[in-house]
């Protein structure tokens, strides 16, 4: 059902001009990489050590800010597989993040957001 709902959107979006994928690995050798793009910004969400980290870019990838620290319970993130942080921006700017905890510290799942572009994050 989604080929033919993606044919049919892809007649009526005007053509672009798209560059060539870069293939990069995850920053500061983090895994599961969740990338979200708002107005200029790469966000890069990963997992590593069983935490949840955000970094940044405003250089379409070239460089990128030094990772912080999402969750405030340290090594509380099941990260492996699909499991990780996963991201998304709203239209005012905030960062929204959404992870799974470790179950063998009694799992859930989890959320912060950043107000201020990814520097700091809600305990």
């Amino acid at each position: 059902m989604i080929g033919p709902i993606v044919v049919c959107t892809a007649m009526f979006v005007p053509q672009l001009a798209v560059a060539e994928p870069t293939l990069m690995r995850t920053p500061f050798g983090g895994t599961v990489p969740s990338v979200v793009v708002f107005r200029g910004t790469v966000y890069v969400l990963f997992g590593k050590d069983s935490n949840a980290f955000c970094t940044q870019s405003h250089d379409y990838g070239i460089t990128f800010s030094p990772p912080v620290q999402v969750n405030h319970r340290p090594n509380s993130v099941t990260v492996g597989g699909e499991r990780g942080p996963k991201a998304l921006v709203t239209q005012d700017g905030t960062l929204h993040v959404l992870w799974l905890g470790d179950y063998r510290k009694g799992g859930g799942v989890w959320y912060t957001r950043s107000r201020d572009n990814g520097r700091t994050f809600e305990p």
